[in-house]
Formats: C-alpha cells, structure tokens, sequence
C-alpha cells in the first residue's frame, strides 16, 4: 500500500516499511515533524510482483515526488539489503532506521553501508555504527510530549510496572519486591498491547515506575546474538515515564549512561539494591519530586519527538556532501548475508517461478569478484534448503 499525503512545502520522504504495525504511528508521527511524508508497505509490492517491482516503483515515486531522502524501517526484514538500497536512485539521501539493533546489528551494519545514516534505538549501538564509519543518530520510537505527559492525578500508586512479566526474571524481581512487603502494581500482563491513553494515566498516578533492562531469553534468530543467554538493554519505557514526569527506577544497562546520570535515574543490579533503592524513596517525598523534575527536563530537552528530528535534520545537512563514499567501507558481503537474503526472498516469491529464477540467477551467478567456490555452495545450499522448506510446508499442511 502506498500512501501519498497532501504534500506541501516540506521536503518529501519515502518511509519504507515491512508493512504497518501498530507502533507504526509512532515512526510516522515524528518523520512528520520534518517532511511531507509518502508510507509504502514493501510487503504488499513484494508478495503482488518481487522485489524488482519494489525497487522500481520507488524510484518512480523518488522521480514523480521530488523526494529528498528514503527511510527504511525493515528490522528482520532480510530481504531488504545492502544491495537492494544501493540500486535505490543516488540523488535521495538513505536512512536506516532500526529499533532492534541489539539482536541485528550484524546484518544491520552491512546494510547500512548502502545508507547515508542510521536512526537507532540503542545508544550503544549507534556509537559500533560511528566505529564502522557509519553516522548514527540515537533514535527512540514512543517519545511525543503530545502523548506522554504530565497530568497532574494524585499518586495512588506506590510502584507501577507496565509490560510483560514473563520476558527475563522480571517476575522474580516482582515476587521478591512483593515479599518484602512493597505494593506493586502491574498493568499489561495479560495483553502485550497497552492502550496509550490508559498507560499514561496508570504513569502519571504512579510514585515509581519500575523497569527491567534485561531482553527476554535470546531464542535461535537467524542472526541474532543467541549464544548470550539475554543481554541488558536500554528501554523505551524510560522515556515515556520521563516525560510524564513520574520517577523511574531501572535495571541497569551500560547504554543509560550514555542519557541519564543517577539522579536522574536510580538504578540497581539485584533485588536487593532495588528493594532497598524503592523503600528509600518511597519514604522520600522531596527526593522523588527532585528526580521527577530532573528527568522529565532531560528528556523534554534531548530526547522528545522535536529534539530528536533536529538532530536528524543536523546529521542528514552534515551528510549531504558524502554521499559518493557509501559502501567504501564495506570489503565483501559474507557468504551468511547472501544466504539468508536469498532464502527470505525465495520464501516471499512463494508462487513467482520467474522472479525465483531471477533471484537464484542474480545470486549465484554474479560476476562481482564472488569466489566461485562460495557461489557453488550457495547453490547446493539453496537447492537442499528449498526441498526441505517444500517438504515442511507439506507436512505442516497435512498434521
């Protein structure tokens, strides 16, 4: 589906998408602050024709709209890569956006060698991008001050958790707090969707929000860092309690340094120190407004819709000029890249007999300098996997 809005003297965007999700609203939001915004659903194009007619029909838009840059939001979307956004018309600036860097910064970071910036919600992630050569912009999804906000309701609640209890040891955490003798609230364990406006509320009549930085136990992603049993990370939760003013207390992860000092945002290593961190505030009522106040200017300051579109402004301006050195920092895409962008688009052809052969074809028998060696591989490879994957289908079907 493609989405063409009522241009008008912003410069124009392309925001490419896997297709729309229900935080997509969030992206869209606040690419609008800055450009007159075109959406695309990729998928839709790519399960209609392949992905020739994906790429075509955005350079026809790039060439009918005058657009200046070209965003791309496909986190485990393998099928998009480095190669298919360098074949995207030159004269457009070209942004990866990525809000799950931590489990897909391996493939990310080849991709994003075809691109002029990377928007990511990981703040350590964006400094692995800028030692690759690549310029990073640190990039939370929900943090529009006309969502998040301060609405003055009387505090009813000692401890507020919002989420899923089940990722991680999140529920250990909570039992023990609760056994100790601390009234915690959760809110969002039955459904994975928190409706904004009630979730604001429930922030706003809260003393303490609580957050976890552990991810959930990493599975078996293609490509993700799997042999970690979870790895500490910065949530987006921090940011909307920030700008509701309410204090949050956080698991700590090595990426808050790089937002928050500890008077903004207490943190804590083990139950222990958070039980004892949330009784000591809890019966500080001067301490916690002090940290309501510094957080929520800091985060009204760098990390709200506005300031964080500025910066992309700046880092785009910057970037203007550069746009011949994409890619030169790139040697070789490894074999494992090009095995798993095939096999994702053979998977989306499901049907496409001609586009299949198209893919295989422009794949294995490249003559970029690819080691003929390697080429042969991935040949035996495709053929083995896709009468495994056809032979999986089948008895799916039939169980």
């Amino acid at each position: 589906m493609i989405e063409l809005g009522n241009l008008g003297k912003k410069p124009v965007c392309i925001l490419l998408e896997k297709s729309p999700r229900r935080w997509s609203e969030h992206l869209r939001r606040k690419l609008s602050l800055s450009y007159d915004l075109i959406c695309v659903d990729a998928y839709a194009i790519i399960h209609r024709s392949g992905y020739r007619e994906l790429s075509d029909e955005l350079n026809r838009i790039i060439a009918d709209s005058s657009v200046t840059a070209v965003f791309f939001s496909i986190d485990y979307f393998y099928g998009i890569d480095v190669e298919f956004i360098s074949r995207i018309n030159q004269s457009v600036q070209k942004v990866l956006v990525t809000f799950d860097d931590l489990s897909l910064h391996s493939f990310n970071s080849i991709t994003a060698t075809s691109c002029d910036l990377v928007l990511t919600a990981d703040p350590l992630s964006r400094l692995k991008y800028i030692e690759k050569g690549i310029d990073a912009v640190y990039f939370p999804l929900e943090s529009s001050k006309t969502i998040y906000r301060n609405l003055g309701r009387e505090k009813k609640i000692d401890v507020l958790f919002f989420g899923n209890t089940k990722l991680a040891d999140r529920q250990y955490y909570i039992d023990f707090l609760r056994e100790k003798g601390l009234k915690i609230e959760v809110y969002g364990e039955v459904t994975n969707y928190l409706e904004e406006s009630e979730l604001v509320e429930k922030i706003c009549k809260a003393h303490i929000v609580l957050n976890f930085s552990k991810t959930g136990f990493l599975g078996k992603e293609k490509i993700q860092e799997s042999h970690h049993r979870c790895l500490w990370q910065v949530k987006g939760r921090i940011i909307e309690v920030g700008l509701c003013r309410t204090v949050c207390v956080s698991e700590y992860s090595p990426g808050i340094e790089l937002l928050y000092s500890d008077a903004e945002l207490p943190t804590f290593t083990s139950p222990e120190e958070c039980h004892i961190l949330l009784e000591n505030l809890l019966s500080n009522d001067e301490a916690r407004e002090e940290i309501a106040n510094r957080i929520c200017r800091r985060t009204l300051s760098e990390y709200e819709d506005i300031p964080i579109m500025s910066g992309v402004e700046k880092a785009l301006s910057k970037n203007r000029d550069k746009q011949g050195q994409r890619g030169t920092n790139l040697i070789a895409t490894p074999y494992w890249y090009r095995r798993l962008r095939l096999r994702v688009r053979l998977q989306h052809l499901t049907g496409k007999v001609r586009e299949k052969i198209y893919e295989i074809h422009n794949e294995v028998f490249r003559s970029n300098g690819c080691r003929n060696y390697l080429n042969l591989m991935l040949l035996i490879d495709i053929i083995a996997w896709s009468v495994y994957d056809q032979l999986l289908k089948r008895f799916l079907r039939h169980s």
